[in-house]
């Protein structure tokens, strides 16, 4: 005895070809690519990282601010050495900035292509 919902006998052909179509469909459209998928994220992640930090722009904008008054007062008093490591030291401090930021970029793309 067939179960409750089911057809007995013969499977009318509209059906089998609606079948048929979505097995095609499934055999050259998969839907598990990897892209597809919810990108595993590392768990120090939260909505705060994964948006834009404005303050990053502003320590940057700081830093070049403080750094060009230091220059200038350095080279006004005749210390063009001291004003030249001041620039560079500040180029360092950036540039560390900048690096972690990347770093964060990265795992960001790894993780959202699954590599």
């Amino acid at each position: 005895m067939p179960a409750a919902g089911t057809v007995s006998g013969p499977v009318p052909a509209a059906f089998q070809e609606e079948s048929l179509a979505k097995a095609t469909i499934q055999r050259n459209f998969p839907t598990n690519w990897g892209l597809l998928r919810e990108p595993r994220r590392p768990f120090c992640w939260d909505k705060q990282e994964l948006t834009m930090e404005i303050d990053l722009i502003f320590k940057i904008a700081a830093i070049g601010i403080i750094v060009a008054v230091l220059n200038q007062l350095l080279i006004r008093s005749g210390r063009e050495d001291q004003a030249m490591m001041t620039t560079l030291a500040g180029l360092v401090v950036v540039l560390s900035i900048l690096v972690k930021q990347i770093s964060v970029l990265f795992v960001t793309i790894k993780s959202l292509f699954a590599l």
